[in-house]
C-alpha cells in the first residue's frame, strides 16, 4: 500500500556527521497522525537541551520493543547512546520520557555499532544506538511536529 511520496532524501554515509533523513508527504487519510509513540506515549514536544548522561529512548520495528540507555556523546547533528538495537530498527523514533510519562521527540534512529566495533552488520545486536536529531531538519524544512493538544 502506498501511503505517500518522498519529497526530501538526504542520505550522506555511515560516518560521523554524514546525515541520514527523509520526509515522506503522507497521502491525506491513508495512515492516522498520531502525536504519540506506538499510540500509548504521548509526545509534548522536540528536545533541545540534550546532555551527556540523560536517559534516551528508541523503538524499534526489527525488535518490536522499547530500549533506553544513557547518552554518550552529542554532536550538531546526532546523539549516540547506549540502547541495544538490531538491523530493522532504523527509522524508528528516539525520545526522552519525562517525568510524567510522556515523551519528548528527539531524533530517527539511522545506525547503530558495538564498542569495539562501530560498524558490526546485522550479525549481532548493537550495543549503542546513533540518531540523527530531528530539531534541525524540522527548522530546515519549516515542519511542525505534531504534538499533544496544549503541548509547546
Amino acid at each position: 500500500m502506498n501511503i505517500g511520496t518522498f519529497s526530501q532524501s538526504v542520505s550522506e554515509g555511515l560516518n560521523g556527521e554524514a546525515h541520514d533523513i527523509g520526509l515522506i508527504t503522507l497521502d491525506s487519510g491513508k495512515i492516522p497522525q498520531s502525536p504519540a509513540i506506538k499510540a500509548a506515549v504521548p509526545v509534548t514536544g522536540i528536545a533541545t537541551d540534550l546532555k551527556v548522561g540523560q536517559l534516551l529512548c528508541k523503538f524499534g520495528m526489527k525488535t518490536g520493543r522499547a530500549e533506553c540507555g544513557q547518552v554518550t556523546d552529542i554532536s550538531a547533528s546526532k546523539v549516540a547512546f547506549l540502547a541495544a538495537s538490531e538491523c530493522g530498527d532504523s527509522g524508528g523514533p528516539v525520545y526522552r520520557l519525562d517525568d510524567d510519562g510522556t515523551a519528548v521527540a528527539v531524533g530517527i534512529l539511522i545506525r547503530a555499532g558495538h564498542a569495539n566495533d562501530p560498524h558490526p552488520g546485522c550479525s549481532t545486536p548493537a550495543t549503542f544506538s546513533i540518531a540523527e536529531l530531528v530539531r534541525p531538519w524540522l527548522d530546515r524544512w519549516s515542519l511542525t511536529a505534531i504534538t499533544e493538544p496544549g503541548s509547546p
